[in-house]
């Protein structure tokens, strides 16, 4: 079954979701996706699982999609972590307790991993694919303070995100025009935005210790978007005893994207079925 559909947090707001549950899953993934997409971005992968008798759920994040709230702003960056624990409750109410896991991409993998934090238990594991701790390069130290201090005086404000170019996203060049062609992939960012992306990187990192449940982290070995050094680095200091770290030299941030894609979800797909056997 697919479908595609609207739920509301206590608070009324609506958040947009799709799932595909096979008959009778074996698990169901909870997906995040990254900065400024959407969920139609991850069909082929909710393909793939689904294919491996996974449920797969994914929902737009606040100003994403079709969700509520401002594009490309927060106010708070854990409302991310709120919205996705209501998405988990939602989605393990349905399910009558089959194991649930956690997939994620750039954004989406902060998200995630924050959530850990707070609400991994049950969790099976989580993939983390080009989890940002740091930025792929260097920040311009002008434009850094520059955004933080319009982000203390006007939060909402948006501008270009210029500083992802999307032609280091993956190497499939198709992947790359739909990317700069979709009205649904928003080009701009708040300078709120900003600044709680860069808090939550760095208050991540000084709470790796309290990560304990088990992660498989994989990342471009080449990605220009997210440090494979910073994301690494987290990995070491985490506490999960039942954690693997993978290197894809030579390709970007996008690994799902990749010509090499469906190797490496089968790679995730059979860390999860040994996480719930």
């Amino acid at each position: 079954m697919i479908r595609e559909d609207y739920f509301e947090n206590p608070a009324g707001e609506r958040f947009h979701f799709r799932e595909n549950i096979p008959d009778n899953p074996k698990a169901a993934i909870i997906a995040v996706h990254g900065l400024a997409e959407h969920f139609g971005r991850y069909i082929h992968i909710e393909e793939f699982f689904a294919s491996r008798g996974f449920s797969f759920h994914i929902m737009e994040n606040r100003g994403h999609g079709k969700s509520v709230g401002r594009r490309i702003h927060i106010d708070r960056y854990d409302q991310f972590v709120e919205d996705l624990n209501v998405f988990r409750e939602l989605v393990a109410a349905r399910l009558n307790g089959i194991p649930l896991l956690g997939l994620s991409h750039s954004n989406g993998s902060l998200i995630l991993a924050r959530y850990a934090l707070k609400h991994g238990d049950g969790l099976k594991g989580v993939v983390l694919s080009g989890i940002p701790i740091s930025f792929g390069s260097k920040v311009n130290p002008i434009k850094f303070k520059a955004g933080m201090f319009l982000a203390g005086i006007v939060p909402k404000l948006t501008l270009p995100n210029t500083d992802l170019d999307p032609q280091t996203l993956c190497h499939d060049k198709k992947v790359v025009e739909d990317y700069i062609a979709d009205p649904m992939v928003y080009k701009v960012i708040s300078v709120g935005f900003a600044k709680q992306f860069f808090w939550a990187m760095g208050d991540l990192l000084a709470r790796a210790p309290e990560f304990k449940i088990p992660a498989l982290f994989q990342h471009g070995g080449d990605d220009r978007a997210c440090s494979p050094a910073s994301a690494r680095e987290f990995f070491e200091k985490i506490s999960s005893s039942d954690k693997e770290f993978i290197l894809y030299e030579g390709l970007y941030h996008e690994i799902y994207n990749e010509p090499q894609k469906l190797e490496i979800l089968e790679t995730a797909a059979n860390w999860m079925e040994k996480r719930i056997s």
